[in-house]
């Protein structure tokens, strides 16, 4: 099974939707970004 971990306002939701479109089992482990993030790397 595979560990998408998914950082929210990431490009990770396209990997959850390419694995729910091929039935691909999968789990989520979900993180927020803390409040001092701007957008920026």
């Amino acid at each position: 099974m595979i560990v998408v971990r998914h950082l929210n306002e990431s490009g990770s939701q396209r990997i959850l939707w390419l694995l729910d479109a091929v039935w691909a089992p999968y789990k989520v482990a979900l993180y927020q970004r803390d409040a001092n993030w701007d957008g920026y790397c």
